[in-house]
């Protein structure tokens, strides 16, 4: 639940979908407190038909983080974005040839939400993330969190 949920919310608006179906498998690999899962992977359906997958561990220590956007005119790969720290780099692949997107300066996450959420507060903009944003992530880690304790297939509930 720790991670997924982030995994959900980056996907959700990276694809600008809502997942529709989950499957997962989690393990005991011996980070984690006694009898709590330290690890999970798996696949979650969207509505229109696409597919994603996922892992997420505790029990990775010699690891970077990443999301993959792959289609058919090319993929996007981005390295080093899915932690607290306000780092990465961003790339382009097609074919053999692999260019780097500047991103920018990088922004403190934490900075960024609060920086956001006060504005709105203001009447200036929208929050970063709004509570309906958290409720559904948390509808596909749940479901995530049912799929590995059945084995089943599990429909998200929002």
């Amino acid at each position: 639940m720790d991670i997924t949920v982030h995994d959900a919310d980056t996907l959700h608006f990276a694809l600008d979908d809502d997942a529709e179906e989950v499957v997962a498998l989690s393990g005991r690999q011996g980070l984690a407190k006694s009898g709590l899962e330290d690890a999970v992977m798996g696949a979650i359906r969207f509505r229109s038909g696409l597919l994603a997958q996922f892992h997420d561990a505790f029990t990775i220590k010699h690891t970077r983080t990443g999301f993959e956007v792959h289609g058919t005119d090319g993929s996007l790969i981005a390295e080093d974005v899915m932690t607290q720290e306000p780092r990465g780099q961003l790339f382009f692949q097609k074919d053999e040839k692999r260019e780097e997107i500047d991103l920018g300066q990088h922004e403190d996450l934490y900075a960024r939400q609060v920086r956001l959420f006060n504005a709105a507060m203001n009447g200036q903009g929208t929050p970063f993330a709004t509570g309906e944003d958290g409720v559904r992530s948390l509808a596909v880690a749940t479901a995530v969190l049912e799929s590995a304790k059945t084995g089943q297939r599990v429909a998200v509930q929002y």
